[in-house]
């Protein structure tokens, strides 16, 4: 091996540095233009130290059990992941949610760690960040038809909502669909085989999950607890803040 060839990947990591410092330079730059520095400053003196270490402390466990639930839900049987790994890449991925519109940036930020960490089952892997995001918006849907509930007199919209969304669910996971895909996907040319790998991936991903359900229960009841401890950080900072607002009323607009 030459100089020049035991160089390239240096000089790769340090562009990839670069890049990374790029990115997060503009970023804060973005966050200088939108976030006014004094007022958050103020928020900050006024809440109490102690319960911003709460607070954190809490966000982090929160993020711990995210880490959990996501392990429970992958259809790898290798396990080529560790416990730290799904926690740091959850931690990554909340960290790109603050900067990014929606969550999606989040998702494909691990999408891409676990692609460059997994040497094989990669489909199964990245099968299971999707799963992963159904579960708790399954959850979320739930508590948001509870609150509407209990929020409106008229229901009727939030069970209209709940139901498209499972109703999508079931469609989306059902035998027949995957069977329509994979005749459609036949008929793609040189697409079709890399496709039919695709949908033979998620026909395994679907067996392991329904010889296991006891998985998606598990992954269901963590939301539970991450859910309440978002509620209670988003409460204990209002009241710290001097924010006049029972925790049923954070819990339902939450």
């Amino acid at each position: 091996m030459t100089a020049s060839q035991r160089d390239n990947p240096r000089r790769r990591a340090w562009h990839l540095l670069a890049l990374r410092l790029a990115v997060m330079l503009a970023t804060l730059f973005l966050l200088s233009r939108v976030v006014d520095a004094r007022e958050l400053l103020k928020a900050l003196r006024a809440a109490s130290p102690p319960v911003i270490l709460v607070a954190l402390a809490m966000a982090v466990a929160r993020t711990w059990l995210t880490g959990i639930r996501w392990r429970l839900l992958v259809p790898d049987p290798s396990n080529q992941l560790s416990s730290w790994q799904y926690f740091r890449y959850m931690m990554i991925s909340n960290t790109f949610n603050l900067f990014m519109p929606g969550a999606l940036g989040g998702d494909l930020a691990r999408s891409a760690m676990v692609v460059r960490s997994v040497s094989q089952g990669r489909a199964l892997n990245l099968f299971a960040i999707l799963v992963d995001r159904v579960v708790g918006l399954s959850s979320i849907v739930l508590l948001g038809i509870a609150a509407c509930l209990f929020a409106f007199p008229a229901s009727t919209f939030a069970q209209l909502a709940g139901l498209l969304f499972f109703g999508g669910v079931a469609v989306a996971t059902a035998t027949w669909t995957n069977h329509l895909l994979r005749r459609l996907a036949e008929r793609l040319g040189r697409f079709s085989a890399n496709v039919v790998r695709l949908l033979d991936a998620w026909s395994q991903a679907r067996a392991f999950y329904r010889d296991n359900p006891g998985r998606l229960v598990a992954g269901l009841a963590i939301c539970l607890p991450i859910h309440a401890s978002w509620l209670l950080v988003v409460y204990l900072l209002a009241r710290s803040l001097g924010i006049d607002i029972s925790f049923s009323a954070i819990a339902t607009v939450t």
